[in-house]
């Protein structure tokens, strides 16, 4: 793929300080260095901080380091030059953030947890839920979630836990799904089957589908109109590895289709994000440079930046 050259430098300027590029910018207002438990406010001298939105080009980037214990990883957010520890590594395997970034969601054992955007003030919504395969997806309003309930015997039952209560409902229909993801037009839910194939279906469950064509078991992202989706393509010969989030995307597809659709970047795709406005974030590396590049609604570069090299070992988890 060819290279491109920016030429909306105001739009640049604000992307690079989004990554903390820029002269002294950084991403998120500083917070706490240290993890802190959910159930926890933290230390009384560093009271929980909301994230801070630069002027021009709003966003917040999220990592998650590996500990070499897979598939547990530490849930950081980017803050100028350094990643600050939200979520501890042994407390889960893949804590997920809200579309806004004010909230963070996780299964730690088969315990439901919900903290604050800083991983303060948690509380637990509930006992008895799937992790490995069944990570928290958020509502586009951030107050629900989907999530699975099990039995222990292995079956698991996807349902709707509401935020503020704790209650959950089952699904009225069950995709028979793992790695569910939320629309951002709320009416749409994708999935990945045990068999690595991808699906769509209504945010009740229903009208399921399979897309043609594609082997992934590991769906990132997808646009707010469910027509597209950011996933791992499998390729003949490939491992379809386990049950566990890889957290990669290294194509987009048409979901009617089945068929990738081009992603205008040079290097090697490894995570792409859609935005509620359907723009898209796209992580590339090319050698030993790993770029971010925002693209419009219409899939054309508005504007691309060197990531911070902090976050070089860590996979990127949520830009919101």
């Amino acid at each position: 793929m060819r290279n491109h050259i920016v030429t909306a430098a105001c739009v640049a300027a604000t992307l690079a300080a989004l990554t903390g590029c820029g002269a002294g910018q950084s991403l998120t207002t500083p917070g706490t260095t240290a993890a802190v438990p959910a159930g926890s406010t933290g230390p009384s001298e560093s009271p929980p901080v909301a994230a801070s939105r630069p002027g021009g080009f709003p966003g917040t980037l999220f990592y998650a380091s590996p500990t070499g214990e897979h598939p547990k990883y530490a849930l950081q957010r980017l803050d100028g030059g350094r990643l600050v520890d939200l979520i501890a590594a042994e407390r889960t395997y893949s804590a997920m953030v809200s579309p806004d970034g004010a909230r963070i969601a996780f299964v730690d054992g088969t315990d439901l947890w919900v903290t604050d955007g800083t991983g303060a003030n948690g509380r637990k919504l509930g006992t008895g839920f799937a992790d490995v395969g069944y990570e928290p997806a958020w509502s586009p309003a951030g107050d629900r979630l989907l999530v699975a309930k099990t039995a222990g015997s292995g079956e698991v039952t996807p349902g709707i836990v509401t935020v503020a209560t704790g209650a959950f409902a089952a699904l009225p229909h069950d995709p028979h799904g793992i790695h569910y993801i939320w629309s951002a037009d709320g009416q749409h839910l994708g999935y990945a089957t045990g068999v690595c194939e991808i699906g769509i279906a209504d945010a009740n469950g229903g009208g399921a589908r399979l897309v043609p064509g594609v082997k992934s078991c590991d769906p990132l992202s997808i646009s707010p109109d469910g027509t597209k989706m950011a996933v791992d393509v499998i390729l003949p010969g490939q491992d379809a590895g386990d049950i566990g989030p890889n957290r990669t995307a290294d194509a987009i597809i048409d979901m009617s289709t089945g068929k990738a659709i081009a992603i205008p970047v040079s290097g090697t795709v490894t995570q792409v994000f859609f935005r509620p406005d359907s723009t898209a974030l796209v992580r590339a590396s090319t050698g030993g440079t790993v770029t971010l590049t925002l693209l419009s609604a219409g899939g054309t570069v508005v504007a691309s930046t060197t990531e911070p090299a902090v976050a070089g070992k860590a996979i990127l988890v949520g830009y919101v």
